[in-house]
Formats: C-alpha cells, structure tokens, sequence
C-alpha cells in the first residue's frame, strides 16, 4: 500500500547544495520541502522490492561535505 518516508536534513552554517536518494542502489524520486528541511520518499516509488530496501540518503553541504546514511526497512 502507501506510505512515505520523511527524513530531516539540514546544515545550519553554509546551506545545502545537493542531495540524492537511492532504494537498492537505483536513484529514486524525492520531494524536498525547504521551509521544513523535510525530504519525502513515497514507499509507492518502484525502486521499492517489496522485501528488505536499502534506503540511502546523500547530503552535499556548499563547502563541499557529504554525509551518506543508509537504512534497512
């Protein structure tokens, strides 16, 4: 059925440049509401197995620091 993920992001000293998401190691679609600092992933997105997904979230700040976390649901 449905649902989402909402995952929080943020860097509060120089701002984001870029981010990704990926299911299973394929890029997926994302919405990112700004004003929240909310990025949402629809569990409807076909790059979801049905199974165990490998969910990965990237993080690009503007200096240039990436963080990456990755969760099994």
């Amino acid at each position: 059925a449905g649902g989402r993920l909402l995952f929080m992001v943020a860097d509060k000293h120089t701002g984001l440049s870029e981010m990704s998401v990926s299911v299973n190691g394929e890029w997926t679609l994302y919405d990112f509401d700004a004003k929240r600092n909310a990025l949402r992933v629809e569990l409807t997105e076909p790059t979801f197995g049905g199974g165990v997904d490998t969910v990965t979230v990237q993080v690009k700040d503007v200096v240039g620091n990436i963080m990456e976390k990755s969760i099994h649901i």
